[in-house]
């Protein structure tokens, strides 16, 4: 029956979508219901005329295969009717248009934010504008373009205009309230103190180079549509890098920051787990806004998994922790459950005695303990590698300025780290090593209700030591078999299931010699000792010579 009810407990806890290292992608799904899709989000967009940051989505959304997307194509054809300035900028704003009263020229023909800041012209208006601000925040960045730059040229010599450039365009996104508010007053507290302190004036030179990364690759209306979900210059610059290090994914991390709302979560999701945080947050965007907001609120990878009723997926997205810990209760009863069902076993058949030995309370739960951590790792899939990867060295090429960058796309192939083959091979050995610690225990119990003195069968227990060793010896044999036929390529290269037999016989000798032979050879000493004090009781009694007991571990 406890085994019956191990093996229970233990199917429930395995098929809980709920893992402490990843994500379940049913949960991941459960948690985008009712959320906006990535293609109603660019239709959106679309039909606000809002044509850059629709195009934007529209190829994120072809990256991901999420569709249909034939209407979104359908209304960003219209865009040669749309005005020239909604054009240019990427969506309607009236102020900025009237301010640059060039953008209606026909031969005006500028694509990303920066473009709109580099002519001297467009520098010259902005300018005026800005300093009849009365804004506090435009009034400190406008100070700041006479700093002694050490990454840009200075703006007062020549090859100083993308500096100048983007001090506006930071100066304009303040005044047009296109900062969150978060960032806009971190942003000003550092550049009043950067007329000052020179490691602020690093930091806003830092912050500026990477506004113009992103500057040079967007429009003004996608830029302010991202700046104004940034939640910080730290977060600023992660997504930054992460443009840098991963220019293919743009589209990608582009949607995925707007969806989510979480700029830094997203840049740092796919710099620390690399290609599977890459297909993390593609399978999200497919799932929908709310999919890629809960991934990246969590910080973990998304791995593979079996389908799982909805309604329990739903359940785990809402306490996601709860249903963690719950599993893991799950496996360790399972896991107790087991351990009390193997020791039955192994008395199953002996010979019963006066002083039958039983396996004690506290090597039941240290079993269990045991059985319950490797179910529960084993159960999960394992995390991928997460490295920091090497910042991106950047540099100004001041010539290619005004060039945009068109994201390529990319596609790499999906790989379940956990494979079927791993899983069974892993309960192979397991199965091998619950052999081995039966007849372990069984030997350990036949030789404790012998009727031979307690003397005798200390010596026996001595004498079967190499079969308390055996766990070990299947284990290595286990893992060199199977490092063979890797080698041989008679099976895939999998070093999880070749180690895994080395770690379960370890495991399995520590459970006998630990938990079993340590006692029963205690029970013996004292045993041996007690008829020692007998026996010289006994002569002393009788009037001979106290008796001698020899020491039974003084070998002759």
């Amino acid at each position: 029956m406890c085994l019956a009810l191990a093996l229970v407990a233990a199917a429930a806890a395995w098929t809980l979508p709920a893992r402490w290292r990843s994500l379940h992608p049913a949960v991941v799904r459960a948690a985008g219901v009712g959320s906006p899709s990535l293609v109603e989000v660019a239709l959106q967009a679309s039909q606000q005329q809002r044509g850059g940051l629709a195009t934007l989505l529209l190829e994120a959304a072809g990256q991901i295969g999420a569709g249909p997307t034939n209407e979104v194509v359908t209304t960003l054809g219209l865009q040669r009717s749309w005005p020239r300035e909604v054009q240019i900028l990427g969506g309607p704003d009236g102020a900025l248009a009237t301010l640059l009263a060039p953008l209606n020229d026909p031969g005006t023909n500028t694509t990303t934010a920066l473009d709109l800041f580099i002519p001297a012209a467009y520098r010259n208006r902005l300018k005026t504008r800005l300093q009849e601000s009365r804004s506090p925040g435009v009034q400190a960045l406008l100070v700041t373009r006479s700093l002694a730059t050490q990454q840009f040229v200075p703006a007062n010599q020549p090859g100083g205009q993308p500096f100048e450039a983007i001090v506006y365009l930071t100066a304009t996104l303040y005044e047009r309230e296109r900062l969150s508010p978060e960032l806009a007053r971190e942003l000003r507290e550092l550049a009043e103190q950067a007329v000052s302190s020179p490691a602020a004036a690093a930091q806003l030179e830092e912050f500026y180079l990477n506004l113009l990364t992103l500057s040079r690759r967007l429009d003004w209306t996608s830029l302010s549509e991202l700046t104004r979900k940034i939640s910080s210059i730290a977060a600023l610059e992660q997504f930054a890098g992460a443009v840098r290090a991963h220019p293919q994914d743009f589209s990608l991390l582009y949607a995925s920051a707007l969806l989510s709302g979480d700029v830094g979560g997203v840049a740092r999701h796919l710099m620390t787990y690399g290609p599977v945080g890459r297909q993390g947050l593609q399978t999200a965007l497919r799932d929908g806004a709310g999919s890629v907001r809960w991934m990246v609120l969590q910080g973990r990878p998304l791995t593979s998994g079996r389908s799982v009723p909805e309604a329990l997926s739903r359940a785990v997205a809402q306490a996601p922790q709860a249903w963690v810990w719950g599993r893991t209760a799950l496996f360790l009863v399972a896991a107790l459950l087991g351990a009390i069902s193997l020791a039955a076993f192994a008395q199953v058949g002996v010979p019963e005695s006066s002083s039958p030995y039983a396996t004690g309370g506290v090597t039941l739960l240290l079993m269990a303990l045991v059985l319950g951590s490797f179910l529960v790792i084993a159960s999960e899939p394992l995390p991928p590698r997460t490295r920091t990867a090497p910042a991106p060295q950047v540099r100004l090429d001041l010539g290619a300025l005004t060039r945009s960058v068109s994201p390529a796309t990319s596609s790499h192939p999906r790989k379940n780290i956990m494979e079927p083959t791993t899983l069974i091979t892993l309960v192979i050995f397991g199965a091998i090593q619950v052999a081995v610690y039966v007849i372990c225990v069984r030997k350990i119990t036949e030789i404790m209700r012998l009727p031979e003195p307690p003397s005798v069968r200390l010596r026996l227990l001595e004498n079967e030591e190499n079969l308390f060793d055996a766990g070990l010896y299947v284990g290595i044999g286990g893992t060199a078999t199977a490092l063979v036929m890797q080698v041989l390529q008679l099976v895939e290269a999998n070093l999880l299931a070749a180690y895994s037999s080395n770690l379960m016989g370890i495991i399995c000798v520590a459970l006998v010699k630990i938990g079993h032979v340590r006692s029963a050879r205690r029970q013996l000493i004292l045993e041996t000792q007690a008829a020692a004090e007998l026996a010289a009781v006994s002569s002393a009694a009788a009037g001979g010579a106290p008796a001698t007991t020899a020491n039974p571990f003084t070998y002759r």
